[in-house]
């Protein structure tokens, strides 16, 4: 397991709060689980919407950790090039911006 964990829990953040809560859990900010549970979320979204839509063909995907992209533009640059390194080609946990649009 890498950092957090995806989990949605009851949902009490958005039941306390509504769109303004910072976790779906109504736990802490946590920035990894948030990124996470998007991706959960995009995910229930997709299937809810060919549920609700048996004619209309719904994907979700996920083309991998890839660094090179605008994910990290806010960080350092140094630190931005070097975990690219290590994450791509050290760990092996990163994946090419050609790999991720193949993945389409």
């Amino acid at each position: 397991q890498q950092g957090s964990k995806a989990t949605l829990g009851d949902l009490s953040g958005l039941e306390s709060q509504g769109r303004d809560c910072e976790m779906i859990d109504g736990g802490a900010y946590d920035p990894d689980k948030a990124y996470k549970d998007s991706k959960l979320c995009n995910v229930f979204f997709a299937r809810e919407l060919q549920k609700r839509n048996p004619n209309l063909m719904v994907n979700s995907f996920t083309p991998g950790l890839i660094v090179s992209t605008g994910l990290f533009r806010d960080q350092n640059p140094l630190f931005t090039k070097v975990f690219d390194v290590l994450a791509t080609n050290v760990f092996k946990v990163g994946e090419s911006v050609t790999w991720g649009g193949g993945a389409l």
